[in-house]
């Protein structure tokens, strides 16, 4: 018998002695209630384990304060370790905002409800022009601005727990730089006034031996001395191989990340093809291969009706979700951080058309008790925990 049947086997025998009894009379509750947490106790750990992995992550708050053991349980590496084996793990979407007039950055995660709940943010975190990247279980926050300066500070969101960690500097400070994540490492690109040359413009991280490491080009006819190379504004990738970057010109360009070799802001990437906001609430997108950005059909009623916007319906940010859709968030009338998530399809004569599945507040003022006169999204993303 294998160990993942060995698992489940144990995972429904421990479930049918749970519910083998009945809810006792009154006059036994008490007797029988400590009963039932004295069996609890004596289950051997593997077995507790793999019961409060298939518990979802968003009990595990209510769940620690049952007694000790479940509090210890719920904070173990173990239990973190055996969700990602079995596949037990919840997906959520953080969002990294500037409340102002507050300098640092504060971070919230969208409920199941779709409210912006806040978790513990970093007081150390740049607050300008980071780069974030998504790994399993966590966001990296990359470089920025301190004081107008660049640096190479980078810190980690360890997103099962939400605790922040420092993470080896870069080589290089980079501001507003682009960076992802390929093959189990970090590309990061641009960002440097110092990427004149072709062993700085970009560099990669392994998280496995905590080094950085500089990206060396195997395109030798490129000028490294030209401005559009000093900034790469967006990177994408594609199929898990390729990195497909953007320019400040809007040229675009490939890497192959197996060999380690018009300006669209927040743009992502849905079943090959990609998407980014315009002005005015409209959402385009476009081939890989042309850069062609057409504008996705079906959205009118939503931009009319929310023109009367305090931004006229400028999109403050836009990100894909593991639902394959996209997610906006922008200013309301109210001042109130809206949000929305819109499901995207190609209809016959090539065209897409999305469809607005939900939309609604997803952040008021009165939670900050009338202190902030404005939002900015800096980063949002789905992790996988």
């Amino acid at each position: 018998m294998s160990q993942k049947s060995g698992r489940r086997d144990n995972w429904e025998l421990t479930m049918s002695n749970c519910y083998a009894s009945e809810v006792p009379p009154d006059s036994k509750r008490r007797k029988k209630t400590k009963e039932t947490t004295t069996s609890w106790s004596m289950l051997p750990d593997e077995i507790a384990l793999i019961c409060l992995a298939h518990v979802s992550r968003f009990d595990h708050a209510a769940l620690s304060l049952v007694s000790k053991i479940h509090r210890a349980m719920v904070a173990s590496s173990r239990l973190f370790n055996l969700r990602q084996e079995m596949g037990c793990t919840d997906v959520s979407m953080y969002v990294c905002m500037k409340v102002f007039p507050n300098p640092t950055p504060r971070w919230f995660i969208l409920t199941p409800n779709r409210r912006l709940n806040p978790i513990p943010s970093n007081p150390y975190q740049v607050p300008d022009s980071s780069s974030f990247v998504v790994v399993d279980g966590g966001i990296f926050v990359i470089g920025g601005l301190i004081n107008g300066i660049p640096t190479s500070d980078v810190s980690f969101l360890d997103c099962y727990c939400h605790t922040w960690h420092r993470i080896k500097s870069m080589n290089r400070p980079r501001a507003s730089a682009s960076a992802c994540f390929v093959d189990g490492k970090i590309y990061v690109f641009g960002g440097s006034e110092n990427c004149a040359h072709e062993d700085t413009w970009a560099e990669l991280f392994d998280p496995e031996t905590q080094t950085w490491a500089p990206l060396l080009c195997l395109r030798k006819d490129w000028d490294f001395e030209t401005p559009e190379y000093k900034n790469i504004y967006q990177s994408v990738v594609i199929e898990g191989q390729k990195i497909f970057g953007l320019d400040e010109k809007g040229q675009g360009f490939y890497f192959l990340s197996s060999d380690q070799i018009g300006n669209r802001n927040d743009w992502c990437i849905i079943d090959k093809l990609f998407y980014c906001h315009g002005t005015r609430g409209k959402i385009l997108w476009c081939q890989p291969d042309d850069l062609d950005w057409k504008e996705v059909k079906g959205l009118e009623k939503l931009q009319h009706s929310l023109s009367s916007s305090r931004n006229s319906f400028n999109i403050n940010k836009l990100c894909s979700n593991s639902a394959g859709n996209i997610v906006i968030f922008w200013i309301g009338q109210s001042l109130d951080l809206c949000s929305a998530e819109i499901s995207v399809e190609r209809r016959n004569g090539g065209e897409i058309w999305g469809k607005i599945e939900w939309s609604g507040v997803a952040f008021e003022v009165d939670s900050l008790l009338h202190s902030s006169y404005g939002f900015k999204v800096l980063f949002s993303a789905s992790v996988y925990v």
